[in-house]
């Protein structure tokens, strides 16, 4: 005998149902409690196993279980670890989010505990047993400070498979030598440090870190002795030791893959020990902060990277340049300079070099330019961006574009005198034309002092013209609406009036306009 239909088994059930109510609850019979209880037991069940098969029906929930587990992952918004220190990229995902989702539904709950890599951050949500229970032996997060000093002791004692580990409990640190770490990817110490005098080893996990790929360490008074050879970020913060720059360019030496790399308040000694080549072949970023030129110069002296990375160098005292902006094809710079301060920028194709310096003692800055000039191959730069430059330098601008033959294009945004630049292209006596490829311009213009800027502008171009150096195409731009300026069609084949709150700016790789990490700013935003 063949099996009812669906529809016809639902039509009998609702029947039935309805026969119950009339004939049954709404009658004046008595009917025992047992009874009653055995009906309401089944209705539930029933009524249970009907609205578990609606829920398997809705969208979401007909999703293949690895997607929708993948979807959960995203749940939780990434929270940044309240570390006591600068930020650094280090976010959490707080599993008392992933709670909530345990209490939407059955089916949502037994997908979520059975999903492992949902429970691998161990903080404040849940206590540690019920995180190692649900992890299932997928290897930890574990954001150790003081008070989960008893939880982090246990699980560092026992091996316990770590992916993620920032520590800042001291007392913990000499448990980092104890076990390996195969699952290990990121390690964040602070005031790292051992018992010195015990002659102890410092290498770290018995030496076998294989996939770890990021190291931070903040204001360590020991360097680890391992050799980290997949690391690809490192991150070091005004340690609390002296270290000898043969030992850090020995570390980098077991560090080839490195491709972020910050180094912040380190003031590496110069030891007299034969100093290693290195060539950093896979990095992207490089950034320093504070650091003496000794040091600096010493570093960059010893140290190359591939074309294709970015350099920034913060607070320093003189411009610095290494060795590796040689090695790829700087074509634009941009320059800011006030009184105490100055900001270069070098970019080329896919790579860049920025440099800011601050210097109390003006009078350091004087040759500045020779330090650029020594440093760049100025005569392939065809592009030349004037942000800032207050007037005493102005003489120093002229050295840097008798240095630049294949110019092109000039943007020259000094307020409120933009035009007053232009007077470092007056040839002296005998002198050459300076930049004589030189045929786009870009110049602020300022209704502050609108006469005298546009006898300079008029002067400069038909200078350039009686030279058989003219300028092609004019932009000229402004903040404010400004009149046509006469007599400037006659010496130039193309003028375009922009006014805008935001100038032309020079074109960057896209290497240095990315949000690589916290220490990295985007270029774009010196322009904005």
């Amino acid at each position: 005998m063949d099996s009812p239909s669906i529809p016809s088994l639902f039509t009998d059930i609702l029947q039935i149902l309805d026969a119950l109510e009339l004939q049954f609850l709404r009658c004046d019979s008595e009917v025992s409690d047992a009874a009653l209880e055995a009906l309401e037991r089944a209705l539930a069940t029933s009524l249970a196993r009907v609205r578990e098969k609606k829920n398997c029906q809705v969208a979401i929930n007909r999703l293949p279980t690895e997607i929708l587990s993948s979807i959960f992952h995203h749940v939780p918004q990434p929270e940044k670890f309240p570390y006591n220190w600068p930020e650094w990229d280090v976010y959490i995902s707080n599993c008392a989010r992933i709670m909530k989702l345990t209490h939407v539904c059955a089916y949502w709950r037994d997908l979520a505990l059975n999903t492992p890599t949902l429970w691998r951050r161990l903080g404040d949500a849940l206590p540690p047993p019920t995180i190692v229970e649900r992890a299932r032996g997928v290897p930890l997060d574990l954001y150790a400070a003081d008070r989960h000093w008893d939880a982090a002791k246990s699980l560092l004692s026992d091996g316990t498979p770590l992916r993620e580990l920032h520590l800042s409990a001291r007392n913990l640190f000499p448990l980092l030598l104890k076990s390996p770490a195969p699952d290990l990817e990121v390690l964040s110490l602070q005031n790292f440090d051992l018992d010195r005098d015990s002659g102890a080893s410092t290498i770290l996990f018995q030496g076998a870190t294989p996939r770890l790929r990021e190291l931070i360490l903040w204001f360590p008074y020991i360097l680890p002795s391992n050799s980290f050879f997949n690391l690809t970020r490192l991150l070091l913060s005004h340690p609390n030791t002296e270290i000898p720059l043969s030992k850090m360019l020995t570390w980098l030496s077991k560090s080839p893959n490195i491709e972020d790399l910050v180094l912040e308040g380190v003031e590496f000694v110069i030891d007299e020990t034969t100093l290693p080549d290195i060539h950093l072949g896979r990095l992207r970023t490089f950034v320093i902060e504070d650091m003496s030129t000794a040091v600096a110069n010493a570093l960059f002296a010893r140290v190359t990277v591939t074309p294709e990375a970015a350099i920034q160098l913060y607070g320093m005292h003189d411009v610095v340049i290494p060795r590796a902006p040689t090695n790829f094809d700087v074509t634009k710079i941009a320059l800011w300079q006030w009184e105490k301060t100055i900001r270069f920028i070098a970019v080329g194709p896919s790579a860049g070099l920025m440099i800011e310096t601050t210097n109390p003692e003006r009078n350091e800055f004087e040759n500045w330019y020779s330090d650029i000039m020594d440093g760049l191959p100025m005569g392939q730069i065809q592009e030349f961006w004037i942000e800032t430059c207050t007037k005493p330098w102005l003489e120093s601008v002229r050295s840097l574009m008798k240095a630049m033959p294949a110019l092109t294009t000039l943007g020259s945004f000094i307020t409120p005198t933009s035009a007053s630049v232009l007077s470092n292209f007056r040839p002296r006596g005998e002198e050459a034309p300076i930049c004589p490829n030189l045929e786009t311009l870009y110049i602020l213009a300022d209704d502050r002092d609108v006469v005298p800027e546009r006898t300079k502008l008029l002067s400069f171009l038909e200078s350039r013209r009686r030279a058989g150096c003219p300028i092609r195409t004019l932009f000229i731009e402004s903040y404010d609406h400004l009149d046509e300026i006469e007599g400037l069609d006659a010496l130039v084949d193309h003028i375009d009036y922009r006014t805008s709150e935001r100038l032309s700016a020079m074109d960057l790789p896209a290497l240095c306009t990315t949000q690589w990490h916290t220490y990295w700013r985007s270029w774009k935003g010196f322009w904005e």
